[in-house]
């Protein structure tokens, strides 16, 4: 069958990323590594992503969304191909692809609760309005207890404490010490910075540090 909804990725019992992604994190990120590099030939712009930026997407799609399954990041990229998140005018990089994953993420979120909605209201004609009305109110006290417990923060990799440190950076340059001293901040209709003869957006800036890196080892 041919995949098209998310409802159908919901439905199809594929594996979550990030349970591959401890499995055999080589293949997993490998199968992600195919469906960008499918994604840039197929879109045939001039502004590709090195390895090391795809590399770096593919870190931050693990690290943000491990539920999302295999049918999700096939569908995903299908419906980027498709244009479904507008168009990419010559330019394609990881804080693109993460935008609009967010929104396919959304979608599927509204979806699950969608199908958990159907099938509640399928399935409450089977019960006494009174064993419904416990029910909920367990379901409701158990939710409301897991959401007032205090959760361990999540250990950041390194590759999400190397792109909050660089942000962090391209920020201070770009708000310098106050806003009458924006001393590397460019006054166009674009957040960007120019050092020396140089002009950086924040990918540019990120790919700056990169090899830097790189090139020091």
């Amino acid at each position: 069958m041919q995949l098209t909804t998310v409802r159908q990725a919901i439905n199809s019992d594929m594996p979550k990323i990030g349970f591959l992604a401890e499995v055999d994190p080589v293949v997993t990120k490998a199968t992600i590594t195919l469906e960008i590099q499918d994604l840039l030939s197929f879109l045939n712009i001039g502004k590709v992503m090195t390895d090391v930026q795809i590399a770096q997407t593919i870190e931050l799609i693990l690290a943000c969304y491990p539920d999302l399954n295999l049918a999700d990041i096939k569908l995903f990229f299908m419906w980027m191909k498709r244009g479904e998140y507008g168009k990419f005018y010559d330019r394609l990089d990881g804080s693109i692809i993460l935008e609009a994953m967010e929104s396919y993420n959304l979608s599927k979120i509204e979806e699950t609760e969608n199908i958990h909605n159907e099938r509640k209201h399928s399935s409450s004609g089977s019960f006494h309005p009174s064993v419904i009305e416990a029910m909920s109110k367990a379901v409701n006290e158990h939710r409301f207890k897991k959401s007032t417990e205090t959760k361990e923060p999540r250990t950041l990799t390194e590759a999400e404490l190397f792109y909050q440190r660089a942000l962090k950076q391209f920020d201070n340059l770009y708000n310098g010490n106050d806003l009458t001293n924006r001393k590397y901040a460019l006054s166009t209709g674009i957040r960007a910075i120019k050092i020396g003869n140089e002009v950086f957006t924040i990918q540019d800036f990120i790919n700056r540090k990169i090899n830097n890196i790189i090139t020091t080892k």
